[in-house]
């Protein structure tokens, strides 16, 4: 994996592209997701994806966000971690891809909650067109969670950082749900907020607390008043891992 903060000139823009729309039908939208302005969905969740299959060479990714990293998938594949930056809302992925036709996947890997992301669509290549994309897989699991869920630092060399060590070191894809989904073929649809437990949080010099996590559950976007349509995705399973935090202090 290589970071990829901004298009420094390694990688040449095509004079002319085909924009692609977020409410293209061929987009696929996993995780929570905020979906009643079309053209501008919204999250803020570990582990929400993006997903299409287009046609070309080409693709850079519109996205407002700078507080998250992502790691882009390629027909399967690792391709790189984007590190997104405030004020920066063009990220070219490629415009070397070999091939008629490739699938992307762009998936939230670090967790950040106080300002969603905004994603505001595609550019691919002139003539390039989004092409219908594989089906979702039919089995599901929701992994609700603290840090351990959303894989916190899981990546790191050592055991103290700062900040923004953290924020390169999540990967919520190699946290132990992302593989537990991989191998029994199915989506995983994670809910974890690092330091939340049943009744406080990490910490908390009180013994119940109006910020654990049964107060976020519901929301589309954790940090705002907004409550998520649980008939629109069905879990088959439900893994808890909340409590720990609870007993810190």
């Amino acid at each position: 994996l290589f970071s990829c903060v901004s298009n420094p000139g390694k990688i040449k823009r095509p004079r002319v592209i085909t924009s692609i729309s977020p409410d293209n039908k061929n987009i696929q939208y996993i995780g929570r997701w905020d979906l009643t302005e079309k053209n501008i969905p919204r999250a803020d969740w570990s582990g929400v994806k993006i997903r299409a299959t287009f046609t070309g060479k080409f693709i850079s990714l519109l996205l407002e966000d700078g507080n998250a990293d992502y790691i882009v998938y390629i027909d399967g594949s690792e391709y790189k971690r984007l590190v997104t930056v405030e004020g920066q809302t063009s990220y070219i992925i490629s415009n070397d891809l070999i091939g008629d036709s490739h699938e992307i996947v762009i998936s939230r890997v670090s967790e950040y909650h106080n300002s969603p992301l905004k994603f505001r669509g595609f550019e691919i290549s002139e003539n390039g067109e989004l092409l219908e994309s594989t089906p979702r897989l039919k089995n599901k699991i929701e992994f609700i969670g603290a840090s351990w869920t959303l894989g916190y630092a899981n990546e790191s060399s050592t055991r103290l950082g700062t900040t923004e060590d953290v924020r390169y070191t999540t990967n919520v894809d190699k946290a132990f749900g992302s593989i537990v989904a991989d191998n029994l073929d199915a989506e995983p649809f994670f809910i974890a907020w690092g330091g939340k437990g049943m009744v406080r949080y990490y910490g908390s010099p009180k013994e119940t607390s109006k910020e654990a996590f049964p107060a976020y559950y519901n929301r589309t976007i954790s940090g705002k008043d907004s409550e998520w349509d649980f008939s629109s995705w069905h879990p088959d399973y439900i893994v808890i891992q909340l409590g720990g935090n609870d007993f810190s202090t």
